[in-house]
């Protein structure tokens, strides 16, 4: 059975979106509260809360904020809450954070302590910690720093800033420019203010905030049709509260609606829908099909199994550039290379990592029980296949990133959850493997989507979720290496448009 992706932690870069805009409207008040939307239906509660701490006689200033959302998945009620705690010094530079995500009886903590030249990050999960060191570029602004518009002055129309902040879903850090675009007149619930216009670029996209000379957020869109609105702390927390009435004066009025919109499915919401159906996807060989909107910042990946050849600027609605995949696919071998795989080009991939806990005793004696006898690579990575697609239930419920070991414990989860657990028993059992992050066809669509990539002498595609050890050619690569690398897939999320050239069994 297929498992497409949601990848319903992109959610989390929903509340960092928003925290470039209520960094600035915590310090002028103690709790502020935001209703969350999606396509005009409330989707869950945003808090922002400011206050000072002293620490080793200095102040500090601290700001919380906590999210809750409610999402259909797949047909499958999704909830997840994101708790983040921001301390930063006088200038607003931040010195340490923690995120907590909880969903579906899982949770994920990060924390990471800000250095001159490094963020350092410990990621906690499923009893397991792992570190990764993230360099700060030279002379790079840190989100929470005075460079940020509206933090500490009053906005000046025309400044751009650019700015870098910790994305927990990649655990790297974002590049994101913030362009004070106009002063404006705004009406929010009835009153009015005198507001600026924020347009930030994140690599998910656009949110344009409408922001007071206060620095209070009022309104802000946000990438995948997503917004947050000021608003009383009961109607924030009310799941039937309608988006409140607001415009900016002038400008054409929301059009109403008669009825309170049903809340769409995140999966078919994000998903692309191509120009004409692929029959029998599961047994296509080769696919050529033109995607467009990829961003500037994404790099087309090309190997053995894709090529990606730039073709021209996107048209329509999506922005960003068309390239032309050829996807080429194959069955794996059925003996290949012997364990251990010995090369210095791969060890990286047969080394831990985050969400792997590859030093479990519960993951290595799996990796034992898993590996061929006769120490065959590719026979390895089938057994391996077939045991995880065996053993594991979908569940569209669990929104956050999971280890390995808790993947194990609890066998549900997401496709996501299937390619990590694949990493970690497939890199114990001393096969080099990596955690791909792409988009494959199925139902009409293409969703977003995540398997691995064994190295078996060749570097070959192994789909756990799929009962066979054949991945076909409608699965489209973006990103790969260890499961936060496969993350930064959240790039395309929401962009992509696609034109089928050409497929064949």
């Amino acid at each position: 059975m297929f498992h497409p992706s949601r990848l319903p932690a992109t959610l989390k870069l929903l509340p960092a979106v928003a925290f470039m805009f209520l960094q600035s409207a915590a310090l002028a008040a103690t709790t502020t509260w935001y209703g969350m939307f999606m396509n005009g239906s409330k989707i869950g509660s945003l808090s922002a809360t400011s206050d000072t701490v002293t620490e080793d006689g200095l102040e500090r200033r601290r700001m919380t904020t906590r999210s809750q959302v409610t999402l259909t998945m797949m047909g499958t009620t999704l909830r997840q809450q994101t708790d983040v705690v921001t301390v930063m010094d006088g200038a607003l530079r931040p010195l340490r954070q923690e995120y907590t995500i909880v969903s579906g009886g899982s949770s994920t903590r990060i924390r990471a302590a800000y250095k001159p030249r490094e963020i350092r990050c410990v990621i906690e999960a499923g009893g397991s910690s792992s570190t990764k060191v993230i360099p700060i570029p030279a002379g790079a602004v840190i989100a929470a720093d005075t460079g940020l518009p509206g933090l500490s002055e009053t906005p000046r129309v025309g400044t751009r800033s650019t700015v870098y902040s910790l994305n927990p879903l990649t655990v790297a850090l974002d590049k994101t420019t913030v362009f004070v675009e106009a002063r404006v007149q705004a009406e929010l619930a009835g009153s009015r203010y005198n507001a600026f216009r924020i347009v930030t670029t994140t690599p998910l996209g656009k949110a344009v905030g409408l922001q007071t000379a206060d620095g209070e957020l009022l309104w802000a869109t946000l990438p995948l049709q997503m917004a947050v609105f000021r608003m009383p702390e009961a109607e924030a927390l009310d799941p039937n509260a309608p988006v409140p009435a607001h415009s900016e004066v002038g400008a054409a009025a929301p059009a109403g609606k008669s009825e309170r919109p049903q809340q769409e499915d995140f999966a078919a919401l994000t998903a692309i829908v191509p120009d004409r159906p692929i029959p029998s996807p599961r047994t296509t060989r080769h696919l050529v099909v033109d995607l467009g909107g990829l961003p500037d910042d994404v790099k087309p990946l090309t190997d053995g199994r894709q090529t990606a050849v730039r073709r021209a600027a996107a048209g329509g609605p999506a922005s960003g550039t068309t390239y032309r995949y050829t996807i080429t696919a194959s069955r794996p071998p059925t003996t290949a290379a012997k364990l251990p795989v010995v090369s210095e080009s791969l060890l990286r991939y047969i080394r831990s990592g985050p969400y792997l806990d590859m030093d479990r005793a519960e993951i290595r004696d799996l990796a034992r029980r898993l590996r061929d006898p006769k120490r065959d690579a590719a026979r390895t990575a089938a057994r391996i296949r077939a045991w995880i697609h065996e053993h594991m239930t979908p569940d569209y419920g669990i929104g956050t990133p999971r280890s390995a070991c808790d993947i194990l414990a609890r066998r549900r989860g997401v496709c996501r959850d299937y390619a990590t657990l694949f990493t970690a028993v497939a890199r114990a059992a001393g096969v080099p493997t990596k955690a791909v992050g792409g988009i494959v066809y199925a139902d009409g669509r293409f969703y977003y989507h995540a398997w691995v990539e064994c190295w078996v002498g060749s570097w070959t595609a192994y789909d756990a979720t799929l009962a066979t050890d054949f991945v076909d050619a409608t699965h489209v690569k973006f990103s790969q290496g260890d499961p936060t690398d496969m993350m930064q897939v959240f790039r395309v999320i929401g962009k992509l448009t696609a034109k089928v050239v050409s497929y064949r069994k």
